[in-house]
C-alpha cells in the first residue's frame, strides 16, 4: 500500500483551466425549424428540431486547455497550454419534451400575457420530487433527445505554449 504523500514528492499541485471558448457557425440555421411543436399523437408532447452547418461553413468549437502540474522545484513540473478545436461538418438536435400545465391557470391566462414566455412556464406544475413521473403530478421533462452528426468530427490540438515536447507531435 502506499500513501498519498509519495505523490506529492512528484507533483504537490495539479490545475486545469478551460478559457476563451469560441463557436463558430451558429448562424448556419437549416430547415426543418420546429420549436415546442405540437405532437398529432399525444397533446403533452412537444417536438423540437434543429438543423445547424452546411458544407461550407462547419460547426466548429474551441476552448484554451491548460494543466499546470506540480512546482518549479518539482521533478514532473509541467506548464502546457493547448488549444482544442472540435469540427462538426453538420449537426442535427431532436428534442421531444413531454409538458403539462395547470387547467385552472390555463382558464384563467391573460390575451395580454399571450406572448410572454414566463407566464406560459408558470402554468407548468413544479413536482414534488416523490411522484416525478405520475400524470398528475409532472410539469416538464425531456422525453427523447437524439442528436445526428453527419460528416463525423473532426479534432484537432495545437500547443500555444507546452513544456512537453511530445504534446507537439500530438497531431502529426
Amino acid at each position: 500500500e502506499m500513501s498519498g504523500d509519495i505523490w506529492r514528492a512528484f507533483a504537490d499541485s495539479i490545475r486545469m483551466t478551460l478559457s476563451d471558448l469560441t463557436v463558430d457557425g451558429l448562424d448556419t440555421f437549416r430547415n426543418p425549424i420546429k420549436v415546442l411543436e405540437p405532437r398529432p399523437s399525444s397533446a403533452h408532447l412537444l417536438e423540437n428540431q434543429l438543423s445547424l452547418g452546411t458544407a461550407d461553413k462547419p460547426l466548429d468549437a474551441s476552448v484554451q486547455f491548460r494543466m499546470e502540474v506540480g512546482s518549479a522545484t518539482s521533478p514532473l513540473a509541467s506548464d502546457n497550454v493547448m488549444d482544442l478545436r472540435l469540427g462538426i461538418p453538420s449537426v442535427e438536435i431532436l428534442a421531444t419534451l413531454f409538458a403539462t400545465v395547470r387547467e385552472s391557470r390555463f382558464a384563467r391566462f391573460p390575451l395580454r400575457d399571450v406572448l410572454n414566455w414566463s407566464c406560459w412556464l408558470s402554468m407548468i406544475p413544479v413536482s414534488d420530487g416523490e411522484r416525478l413521473f405520475s400524470e398528475v403530478n409532472i410539469g416538464l421533462a425531456m422525453h427523447y433527445i437524439n442528436v445526428l452528426f453527419d460528416g463525423g468530427m473532426i479534432a484537432r490540438t495545437a500547443c500555444v505554449s507546452c513544456s512537453n515536447g511530445w504534446l507537439e507531435d500530438l497531431n502529426s
